[in-house]
């Protein structure tokens, strides 16, 4: 059975083969599984697996040097989270770390530390960053 049958089964599989190749600095691969996640996001549309991979693909698409698209997922992502509460930010720290990361206009190059799992973290961190 190869790896895609399993990606198949399970948007989770997807999520994390993409934050996997985020992690290796895999820009174009990253963005491809978390692009696969947004085109077929099944009928919940409340589960993790269907807000993260907008922040995924902002950093993917940043990593790759395509600025408009990272802006334009991470716009996406913002807009899922327009009604939170004033201080969800502080419960959610990917919702801080891609609040933090659109509003500067930066996008930290590797994924490889502190990236952002199911359950959320601080963002990436790195010492060259690219403006968006």
């Amino acid at each position: 059975m190869t790896a895609a049958a399993y990606e198949r089964a399970s948007r989770a599989v997807t999520y994390l083969r993409g934050m996997a190749y985020l992690a290796a600095g895999s820009g174009t691969e990253a963005a491809a599984r978390f692009q696969t996640i947004l085109d077929h996001p099944g009928q919940n549309r409340t589960n993790v697996h269907y807000a993260l991979p907008y922040v995924g693909l902002a950093r993917a698409a940043a990593m790759g040097g395509d600025r408009p698209k990272a802006r334009k997922a991470y716009q996406d992502f913002l807009a899922l989270w327009k009604d939170a509460d004033q201080d969800a930010d502080q419960d959610i720290p990917v919702l801080a770390a891609a609040k933090a990361e659109y509003e500067k206009g930066k996008f930290q190059g590797r994924a490889g530390s502190g990236a952002v799992q199911s359950r959320g973290s601080a963002p990436p961190n790195s010492s060259q960053a690219e403006k968006i």
